[in-house]
């Protein structure tokens, strides 16, 4: 078994490349504000394109995962009630209350916590403990200390927490592209991978080329013997 997200995803043509190609998921980033101009080969969405492209994911049997980096519950709900993705990535620390109440509204929402590996063992594994406790996430993903940024953080580190006591699907994101990430996967051994700008030309669009490598190296990784959850 093996788990792909391509994230960053801005158009309908690249929901249908993600999907031909065998991924798994695609993440959505919405625009901070409303006025937010879409420069060429914009990540960020608008609410009506947010939706279209979670229709499309769905119907090619994509999960849609949405990354969030407010604490605003309104604003959070307002987007979860528009968007309903499959999964919801929060890349903040969410008060616990608020965790609560988004679990009791979508009982069925996937929720994904962002931790950065800063390559201090202890502090890392203390972070995704506390994840691994909190009955309302559901998943952990690993980044570097710029999420985003295409830095590889310390491979190392994260082996060490897979090993742990944390039970939860971990995901390795930060830094892959098409030739480590067959690497990085023997190595960590997670659950999943997470893929942003490993996979983008030097203009941030996407790149279905380097998507169609990086998929299948990625597969390649994940044929080798390991013991995953989730």
């Amino acid at each position: 078994m093996s788990w792909v997200k391509i994230c960053g995803i801005s158009k309908v043509e690249d929901v249908h490349a993600v999907a031909e190609v065998g991924g798994d998921a695609i993440g959505l980033l919405h625009i901070k504000t409303p006025d937010a101009s879409q420069r060429v080969g914009s990540d960020r969405l608008t609410l009506p394109q947010l939706k279209q492209l979670r229709d499309v994911a769905t119907e090619n049997g994509l999960e849609v995962v949405l990354l969030l980096h407010t604490t605003d519950e309104s604003f959070l709900v307002r987007l979860l009630d528009n968007v309903r993705p499959f999964a919801l990535q929060l890349q903040v620390h969410l008060p616990i209350d608020v965790l609560k109440n988004v679990r009791l509204r979508y009982p069925d929402l996937c929720i994904v916590r962002t931790i950065k590996n800063l390559g201090v063992y202890d502090a890392l594994f203390e972070e995704a403990q506390s994840c691994d406790e909190a009955e309302h996430i559901d998943r952990i993903l690993v980044d570097s200390a710029r999420p985003g940024g295409g830095t590889q953080h310390d491979w190392g580190t994260c082996r060490l927490l897979v090993e742990s006591r944390v039970r939860k699907p971990i995901i390795l994101a930060g830094g892959l592209n098409v030739e480590n990430v067959a690497s990085a996967i023997q190595t960590v051994k997670p659950w999943g991978v997470d893929v942003m700008s490993g996979v983008r030309n030097p203009d941030r669009t996407l790149s279905v080329s380097l998507v169609k490598q990086f998929v299948a190296c990625a597969q390649s990784g994940f044929t080798g013997p390991m013991t995953r959850e989730g």
